[in-house]
């Protein structure tokens, strides 16, 4: 199944896809937006000169064509490559260098300072790689940044491309199979570094915000620890591999503090939800948007998303297995598994941001009351 997978969307062009759905599902977000009146233009400052609803249609209207554009670069692209790449070829060829064309093209597009939004957009990444946080601009920031923590695999995939390219080998099915190694790199432990910038990212950035508070705002230590607990996961797994030994009780322990801490900071904190706060005449909060079903719906989705590493150690698949099983137990296994997961991880987030959003444009404003609509 994984190689059929690989002949069929190679780690290429898995990437492009991968950030053709970031880009298509915040386009979804500025939809559901502007459909509950929650106005990311003055929650994100795209534009400080207006915040009206016409500047808000525009910035989804801009955004919209955008996707559409480089959606069909992309297909474009895909299709060029799969009838014109020869897979007799077993070197390195032209083809391998389309894929990254195109994810340049993608990151242009995205980008291109034409406009306020993507201003803001590229502003709000020359601040978040140098890990700090604007006070003012602190919800793009957080946005990004974490947004980038959801990526760490698809960073992953890109860096073993390029490892390919760079070593002058391809990661292109050829006529006699799969010809993409996980292990390019793995001498310098490219994988773990390029994995772990995004959380170092936000390491700098919470020990950046616990200074500017003067050292008081203990919160900040607090979530410096739980982007923390990811290290020792990182470390150990690194150590697994390179010796060869067991530790899964360890790495297990290890896992079980990062998922909890980060399951409850999503939901006490990113969220501001009182459900883990045992508040029985308020198992939510006071002011909500969405139907109170949708919340049940994205904790119960963060629960599952936050532990799904417990199906690793799910016994392999069978001939007479469903397919449901064959594929949670391929998921740590195979490309196609992986690639499920790194969808699976950004659609958590785009749960993530929503609510996020939401508390963030309600508490712009703790004492005006804020028209709020129910989710239908």
């Amino acid at each position: 199944m994984s190689d059929t997978f690989d002949n069929i969307l190679p780690l290429p062009y898995r990437i492009i896809s991968l950030l053709l759905l970031g880009s298509w599902l915040w386009l979804i977000i500025l939809k559901i937006s502007f459909k509950y009146n929650i106005n990311l233009i003055q929650l994100l400052k795209i534009n400080e000169l207006s915040s009206s609803i016409l500047e808000q249609k525009e910035l989804y209207t801009r955004h919209e064509k955008t996707c559409i554009n480089i959606s069909l670069i992309s297909i474009i692209s895909y299709l060029i490559s799969q009838f014109l790449h020869n897979k007799d070829i077993e070197s390195i060829t032209i083809w391998d260098f389309l894929p990254i064309l195109i994810i340049l093209i993608i990151a242009f597009q995205l980008i291109k300072p034409n406009n306020h939004g993507s201003k803001r957009l590229i502003s709000t990444f020359n601040r978040i790689l140098r890990g700090k946080i604007s006070q003012n601009l602190r919800t793009n920031d957080i946005l990004l940044s974490d947004t980038l923590t959801s990526y760490s695999k698809i960073l992953i995939d890109l860096a073993i491309y390029s490892c390919h390219l760079i070593n002058n080998k391809t990661c292109l099915p050829k006529s006699t199979g799969p010809t993409l190694s996980r292990t390019c790199g793995e001498s310098i432990m490219l994988d773990s570094l390029i994995g772990l910038i995004p959380t170092f990212i936000r390491l700098k950035q919470c020990l950046w915000e616990y200074k500017l508070s003067n050292f008081r705002n203990k919160l900040h230590l607090l979530n410096f620890f739980k982007y923390s607990t990811n290290l020792p996961i990182v470390i150990l797994g690194v150590y697994i591999r390179f010796y060869q030994i067991q530790l899964t009780k360890f790495w297990v322990f290890l896992a079980l503090i990062n998922s909890s801490y980060t399951f409850i900071w999503d939901i006490n904190n990113d969220w501001n939800l009182n459900l883990l706060k045992f508040d029985l005449r308020n198992l939510l909060r006071s002011k909500i948007i969405y139907n109170k079903v949708f919340y049940g719906f994205a904790i119960i989705i963060d629960f599952l998303l936050r532990f799904i590493w417990i199906w690793k150690f799910l016994s392999p698949a069978t001939e007479n297995s469903s397919w449901f099983y064959s594929w949670i137990s391929s998921l740590f296994s195979s490309e196609f598994g992986i690639f499920s997961l790194e969808i699976l991880e950004i659609l958590r987030r785009f749960i993530w941001i929503l609510i996020k959003l939401e508390v963030d444009y309600i508490n712009l404003d703790p004492i005006k009351d804020i028209e709020l609509n129910e989710l239908k």
